[in-house]
């Protein structure tokens, strides 16, 4: 059977059944933040309109794309008492800004909006730390790479410098880069142009996404070709 069709035969059953099925959940979860389209809409759309290119509530995965230049990602992280959505949308033209916002889910499933500082914990990087938030930050809280989101006083200050890549098969560590582009245009992601370096390994823990302190083995310059860009962002 076709994931759409398994993934709506499962919101089926869950609209009339409790528990829900992680496919009905995960969907209700997208349902509650993401007001472009329903999960339905995007499961059965097959032309041009928004649709999931990837859903998969085993890995807490799914990928929106549609009448849009960019993608939306969502990350589902299920813990007792600390169940969250983050979703990640990509803006993209010639380049890709990047925006993530997180969300807090109580047991009735109602969201709550969380700030970068209440979702990405850095305590081996306090100047690190220093800079996102600085930097990095729109005027809402969220992460944005967006200089014009942020709030009027900050507007002035530097690019943002990094980008988030989050695992998309689940149970794996994210990583936060550096970003610079060989060209001196700036940090927005570009294929073919944009070199990431790893500074923080991201480990999803307690409600959080928590960097050690070391960012892996490979902490050379990464160079964003296509099959890159699709990997890590």
């Amino acid at each position: 059977m076709p994931l759409a069709a398994v993934a709506l035969a499962a919101l089926a059953c869950g609209a009339r059944a409790a528990p829900p099925s992680p496919a009905a959940r995960f969907a209700a979860r997208i349902d509650a933040v993401y007001t472009q389209s329903s999960s339905r809409e995007m499961l059965e759309e097959k032309g041009d309109g928004y649709r999931f290119e990837t859903f998969d509530p085993a890995a807490g995965y799914a990928r929106v794309v549609g009448p849009f230049d960019g993608r939306s990602d969502f990350f589902w992280k299920r813990a007792p008492g600390a169940e969250s959505l983050i979703e990640v949308d990509y803006s993209c033209g010639p380049a890709c800004t990047q925006k993530a916002a997180a969300y807090r889910f109580d047991a009735a499933g109602r969201p709550t909006r969380l700030g970068l500082a209440a979702w990405l914990s850095l305590p081996a990087f306090s100047e690190l730390r220093r800079r996102l938030l600085t930097l990095c930050t729109d005027a809402a809280g969220d992460f944005d790479t967006e200089r014009d989101a942020r709030a009027v006083p900050a507007r002035d200050l530097p690019p943002c410098p990094y980008a988030l890549s989050l695992p998309k098969r689940g149970g794996g560590a994210g990583i936060l880069f550096e970003v610079s582009n060989d060209d001196g245009s700036g940090y927005a992601l570009s294929v073919a142009k944009t070199r990431v370096t790893p500074r923080a390994s991201l480990r999803w823990k307690a409600g959080t996404w928590t960097a050690a302190p070391n960012a892996g083995s490979d902490a050379e310059p990464r160079l964003v070709n296509g099959a890159a860009m699709s990997e890590l962002f």
